[in-house]
Order: structure tokens, then sequence, then C-alpha cells
């Protein structure tokens, strides 16, 4: 491959990336890291295992982004602190749904 042909399968393939993860890729409209690592924790959408990962596929420092998210959240005037917004339940799957909930979910068929 050349250099030239290098460089646009590097952009299709990063394109594709932003894509499936909901990544913009308009300069005017995006926002950084710690804006949408905010907007998840606003949301409710955050947890602390969730904030590690981003951070370690961002390539941050965890401990910064904490004290920065801790920071904005002064900023906007909120009393909570980073701890009392994250998601506090998690999603139950359906390997943990009992075996009686899901019998009564299904109706019984007369004939």
């Amino acid at each position: 491959m050349t250099k030239k042909q290098e460089k646009r399968y590097v952009e299709i393939k990063k394109g594709k990336r932003d894509k499936n993860f909901g990544i913009e890729n308009l300069d005017s409209e995006k926002k950084s890291f710690n804006e949408r690592a905010f907007d998840l924790l606003i949301g409710g959408k955050l947890t602390n295992d969730g904030l590690m990962q981003m951070c370690l596929a961002e390539g941050v420092k965890y401990s910064t982004v904490r004290t920065l998210l801790n920071t904005m959240l002064k900023d906007r005037g909120e009393k909570k602190t980073l701890k009392d917004f994250y998601r506090r339940g998690s999603i139950q799957s359906v390997n943990s749904i009992k075996k009686g909930d899901i019998s009564g979910l299904v109706p019984t068929i007369s004939s």
C-alpha cells in the first residue's frame, strides 16, 4: 500500500469506529472527552467502572478526570459530588431473571 492509500485507509477506519461508538466527526459540533463524560454523568448513564473504561480508552488519567468532573459540578452549582451522580443499579440481564418471572410473562394458551 502506498502512503496515500494507507492514510486514506486509516481515515476510513477511524470514521467507521467513530460512527460505531456514536462519536460525531463534525469539528464544529465535536464535544471534548470531558463534556461527553459530564453529559453521561448528569444523565445517570455513567458508573464508576464505566468512567474508568472511558479513561483507559481515551488515554487520560482517571484521577484527573474525576477532579475535573467534580469541579464542573461545583461550577454548575450542584451540592452533590461525583459519586452521588453515578448510576447505582445495573441493568438487569435476561440471565438474572428467575424462571418463575419468565413464565409469568408468557400468557397461557387455551385449546
